[in-house]
């Protein structure tokens, strides 16, 4: 099999990666792991970013991933042919490349970004007039196009229907230190030093606002009433200001039960899964959704959104609601709550469920994207 030289694009890389950033330090990971003759050439934003993959050959690239930088800066500092392959692990593909591509669409939302930002309409509107040009334009230039669901391929070509004969779907995967802890004991004191010692509902993900935390915040409110022994809210956002949710939180009465964290690593968010209650996953819209599977792998119940990619990702294993009817949030929460039968239920279909996503499976079936890539081009 001939070896292959592949260029990601790693920005995203670095301590407490994003979600795309653990995307690619699984993939280049486990394709190191099962065809260690494949060579990697990483772009990043500060060397180090690399941190445990096997990558010597890196190329600083301190700029944002979006934007001017990337479309049209980049391009020249790699030069025409850098690898025999580059991905893009996210919408944009820099231009000037001559080597063939993929490129990855987790989502569809940058064509819709005023609905999907926090931030100020002059940003989000300059961004938005940016992304409306440059997908389209690197969709068009690009050989291979992988949808991290089907959710997502579909959306795409409704959009852009002459990218269906490029698309392939390849879901994400879920590993270590996401998984069932040891023992019942396991993580009591990080969660007690992070939560402390109530039950709690969680809720992750940052504060954009297909996220749909306020209408989760409301939604818990009316399925807790004024009961003060009801499990808290505890909601995980590494990026955004919280403060409005906080300040809802009062409006709503339930202050004394939410609690709002910024900072956690991956093992601490595997403590907390292992300990909650349940996870609140009722987004209006996401890619993939990998917070519903890193809560299935843990055991933890989940409520999550019967629209977009949810289904897709949970199949059977949790409860679904429509994620703009707060009384059909409220629910499944309720139900969450004060049945412990549907939640022992649901930990062990979520741990079954949570074993078809596989970073390996994952991986190679990206591996084969590369190569029909350099076949098509």
């Amino acid at each position: 099999m001939t070896q292959l030289t592949v260029m990601m694009d790693g920005r995203y890389l670095g301590p407490n990666p994003s979600g795309t950033g653990r995307y690619c330090s699984e993939l280049v990971a486990r394709i190191q792991a099962f065809e260690p003759e494949t060579r990697w050439r990483l772009v990043v934003k500060h060397a180090g970013d690399e941190g445990r993959l096997a990558c010597r050959d890196v190329l600083p690239f301190d700029h944002e991933v979006y934007g001017p930088w990337t479309s049209f800066v980049l391009g020249n500092r790699l030069g025409p042919r850098p690898a025999d392959v580059y991905h893009s692990p996210f919408h944009v593909l820099p231009r000037g490349l001559e080597c063939p591509t993929v490129l990855t669409m987790h989502d569809m939302f940058h064509f819709h970004q005023p609905t999907n930002t926090s931030k100020s309409f002059i940003v989000s509107g300059a961004e938005w007039a940016y992304f409306l040009v440059a997908i389209p334009e690197s969709l068009a230039r690009v050989d291979r196009i992988v949808c991290v669901s089907q959710a997502t391929a579909d959306a795409l070509v409704a959009r852009c229907p002459a990218t269906r004969a490029k698309l392939r779907v390849i879901h994400h995967g879920v590993t270590a230190p996401f998984g069932r802890a040891a023992t019942l004991n396991e993580g009591d004191a990080t969660r007690r030093r992070l939560v402390g010692d109530r039950p709690y509902f969680l809720c992750v993900g940052g504060m954009s606002p297909n996220k749909n935390h306020a209408r989760t915040l409301e939604a818990y409110a009316r399925a807790v009433g004024d009961r003060r022994d009801a499990p808290m809210l505890v909601v995980v956002s590494r990026r955004g200001n919280a403060k409005r949710l906080e300040m809802r939180a009062a409006e709503l009465g339930v202050a004394d039960r939410y609690l709002g964290i910024q900072t956690v690593t991956d093992t601490e968010l595997a403590m907390l899964y292992n300990g909650a209650t349940g996870l609140l996953f009722v987004s209006r819209a996401e890619g993939f959704g990998l917070p519903a599977l890193e809560a299935m792998a843990c055991g933890c119940p989940v409520v999550t959104s019967n629209v977009s990619a949810m289904p897709e990702v949970v199949g059977d294993a949790a409860l679904l609601a429509n994620p703009l009817d707060l009384e059909d949030v409220a629910r499944q929460i309720r139900r969450l709550a004060v049945e412990p039968s549907l939640r022992v239920e649901l930990g062990e279909r979520g741990l079954e469920r949570a074993k078809q996503f596989t970073w390996e499976k994952s991986a190679k079936a990206h591996l084969e994207v590369y190569r029909e890539a350099v076949a098509a081009h």
